[in-house]
C-alpha cells in the first residue's frame, strides 16, 4: 500500500531552495521505511551547475558515492534491526527564473545559473518494525554545507516534523 508514501509527497513541504538547509520526509508502512532527501546540490557538491572541471566531476562522483551509503547516514534503533534494500538518486535542475510564478530573475542572485536539486530516496526494512524510536542523521558529518535538516514523518500511529542540526542529529517518533 503505497497510500502514506504518496500521502507525504502532495502533502509534504514544498522546499524552497536555502543553501545549508535540506529536507527530509520519512513515512514508515508496516516495517516498511522510506525516506526522501531532498537538497540544494550546492550543500553535497559545493557547486550547482553542471561539473565542467575534472574536479568539480570528481566532486559530484563522491558526493553521489556518499549518498549511495544509506547505512552511513541513516541508522535507526539496533533494536528495530534495519536494513537498507534500495537507494535511487535523481538530480534536477531548474532554470533560472522559473522557481516560482511572478519571479524577477533579474533580483535573483543565481539568475545566471538556475537552481539545482538532489532527491535521494531510500527504503529500508525491519524486522521488528515495533521497535522502532529513532534515526540517526548523519549528513551534517558526511555534508559539513548542510546546517539543518527540516524533517516531515509519518509513521503507522503518530506524524510530526522536527528540525535537525549539527548539535541535534537524532530523531525521535
Amino acid at each position: 500500500s503505497g497510500s502514506q508514501a504518496d500521502e507525504i509527497h502532495s502533502h509534504g513541504p514544498q522546499t524552497s531552495h536555502v543553501h545549508g538547509s535540506a529536507a527530509l520526509n520519512l513515512v514508515t508502512d508496516g516495517a516498511v521505511i522510506h525516506i526522501e532527501l531532498i537538497s540544494p546540490a550546492a550543500n553535497l557538491v559545493g557547486f550547482e551547475h553542471a561539473p565542467v572541471s575534472e574536479a568539480e566531476h570528481a566532486a559530484r562522483k563522491n558526493a553521489l558515492s556518499t549518498l549511495e551509503n544509506a547505512d552511513r547516514l541513516f541508522r535507526f534503533n539496533k533494536s528495530a534491526n534495519c536494513r537498507t534494500v534500495q537507494v535511487e538518486i535523481v538530480s534536477e535542475s531548474t532554470p533560472a527564473g522559473q522557481e516560482a510564478l511572478g519571479h524577477h530573475a533579474a533580483d535573483d542572485e543565481h539568475a545566471d545559473k538556475g537552481h539545482s536539486d538532489i532527491t535521494a530516496m531510500y527504503r529500508f526494512t525491519c524486522d521488528a518494525p515495533g521497535k522502532l524510536d529513532t534515526l540517526h542523521v548523519g549528513l551534517f558529518d558526511a555534508f559539513p554545507a548542510i546546517e539543518d535538516v527540516n524533517v516531515q514523518y509519518i509513521t503507522d500511529d503518530r506524524q510530526g516534523a522536527a528540525t535537525l542540526n549539527g548539535g541535534e542529529t537524532d530523531l525521535a517518533f
